[in-house]
């Protein structure tokens, strides 16, 4: 689907009319979280640079969290008894990753 000034328009008024649905505190929650990602978007813009986790949290509502490696391992070995293809260990997160 492509997106045009009208689409989103008409996505952006479905979604307030949708909104006004729901309750006070959900609305006044939702609005806060987007006024929120919008100050940081434009600190963004100004030349600000925000630490990723910050970012996260500021812009997407995100708040990530370190997960032991030994999980990942293990959540990794199970999906290859239902993936075959997915038997190794990506190397990509064994060797780090550079861009």
């Amino acid at each position: 689907m492509t997106f045009n000034r009208l689409t989103c328009v008409a996505m952006l008024r479905r979604c307030c009319t949708t909104s006004r649905s729901l309750p006070t505190e959900l609305r006044r929650e939702w609005l806060t979280k987007q006024v929120t990602a919008m100050l940081a978007t434009l600190r963004r813009v100004e030349g600000e640079t925000l630490p990723f986790d910050e970012e996260l949290r500021l812009v997407y509502d995100i708040h990530p969290q370190w997960t032991d490696e030994r999980i990942l391992k293990m959540r990794c070995a199970r999906s290859a008894i239902c993936c075959p293809a997915r038997k190794r260990w990506p190397t990509g997160w064994k060797h780090g990753t550079r861009i």
